[in-house]
């Protein structure tokens, strides 16, 4: 949605209940609704999108990101992307300013260092009816770096049709890079169980296939440093 990239007005925030906060913001010709599920015992925050597109004429749809405020990192700063095999990590430092690295269009987690102590998961559920091409980015801005969720949509939209994506997932984890990819699993079932006790709004998704994924990778992983 490249030419629609104005300053995002508010609307409204509302608390849906204990644990989903929704975030009503437009732009140009779209209101995007964003549902925010925290989970505050687990560091964990899933979110999800629904765009409605408010203009006269149909229009071409390319793609939808949302982003974190920037992160700043300290020397020992890494990230790397365990579903790209061979798994290759790289040193924040050498991370050239607005230069990008994700997962390519798919599930894959992306996992950040922000130093020996403390770590960043991203993973996207594409198992969702309304997911489009996931990918979980990185890119280096103003001196940190700024994760990114987006989603290859490729279609035409109405006026006045509801267009939604999700779902997202970034948890904080105590530890270096190595214990974050290994919380992986832990992540996905606490989130899950969480949501089933209290979504009313689709946020809780079946991760089996994932399981599967993640435990490939954790595999690949573990392969290449033999």
């Amino acid at each position: 949605m490249g030419q629609y990239r104005k300053k995002l007005e508010l609307v409204g925030i509302d608390k849906e209940s204990d644990s989903v906060v929704k975030v009503t913001q437009k732009f140009a010709d779209w209101t995007a609704v964003f549902r925010y599920g925290i989970n505050t015992d687990i560091t964990t925050l899933g979110r999800n999108v629904e765009l409605t597109y408010t203009g006269k004429e149909p229009m071409k749809i390319r793609s939808f990101w949302m982003s974190l405020p920037t992160f700043p990192f300290k020397d020992n700063a890494e990230f790397f992307v365990p579903g790209q095999y061979p798994p290759q990590k790289y040193n924040a430092d050498n991370f050239s300013e607005n230069e990008r690295k994700g997962s390519m269009r798919n599930s894959a987690p992306l996992v950040f260092q922000l130093d020996k102590s403390k770590s960043v998961v991203m993973l996207s559920d594409n198992l969702t009816e309304y997911s489009d091409n996931p990918n979980n980015g990185i890119e280096r801005r103003d001196g940190g770096v700024r994760l990114t969720q987006s989603y290859n949509v490729l279609g035409h939209i109405n006026p006045n049709t509801v267009q939604k994506l999700g779902d997202a997932y970034i948890r904080v984890i105590d530890g270096d890079s190595e214990t974050a990819l290994l919380k992986i699993h832990d992540l996905m079932r606490e989130w899950d169980t969480f949501r089933r006790k209290t979504d009313r709004n689709g946020l809780s998704r079946r991760f089996c296939i994932l399981f599967m994924a993640m435990d490939s990778m954790i595999c690949s992983k573990r392969r290449s440093r033999t």
